[in-house]
């Protein structure tokens, strides 16, 4: 048993992102999908193969480890770690691991699960065509603009409708479309 506990704690101990990431060869930058009153779902891919994982707490103590299923398409292995038990309309900090190393690319990321169902309210924003004018032109201002709107605004669900991009015959296996909006846009 304290074997398991130990190679647990080595598995998912913290690195310095910026090592761990060129080691990790991050493809897929770290997405939320199925987000419940009670669970979260999060998602992200990388060139290496490697035991990942999901570090999550309210606070920065990131205490609650899960592994991450894994598969392979397209020459990317895919990760998904469901993070369960969680409290509604709470915000967790998340830190997603591979290998052992922290592979995340921000110094603080979160994500917030669905509002239980004794909730009022609920606000949403629906957004598209905010690519680049075109090929290696810097983001659109009013795209930003809006987006720091939005950001103001506080709404519990963000849906992206697509057109992110200026040309996506410019992206390789090595940097998807969803990477390049997240680059200029985050």
């Amino acid at each position: 048993m304290l074997a398991v506990i130990l190679f647990t704690a080595l598995l998912f101990s913290p690195a310095t992102p910026a090592f761990a990431a060129s080691q990790a060869d991050l493809l897929v930058y770290p997405y939320i999908g199925a987000t419940t009153p009670n669970s979260v779902v999060i998602a992200w891919a990388t060139g290496k193969l490697g035991t990942g994982g999901l570090r999550f707490s309210q606070d920065l103590s990131y205490s609650n480890i899960v592994e991450a299923a894994r598969f392979t398409k397209d020459g990317k292995i895919w990760y998904s770690a469901t993070a369960t038990g969680l409290e509604a309309g709470a915000t967790y900090y998340y830190r997603i691991f591979q290998g052992g190393y922290d592979i995340t690319p921000w110094d603080s990321i979160t994500f917030t699960t669905a509002p239980g169902t004794a909730t009022g309210n609920f606000s949403f924003a629906v957004l598209g065509d905010s690519q680049t004018a075109n090929l290696g032109a810097p983001p659109n201002p009013q795209a930003i603009d809006l987006a720091n709107q939005i950001d103001q605004a506080g709404p519990d669900l963000v849906v992206r409708v697509g057109d992110m991009i200026f040309d996506g015959s410019v992206c390789d296996e090595a940097d998807s479309a969803w990477n390049q909006y997240i680059r200029n846009y985050f």
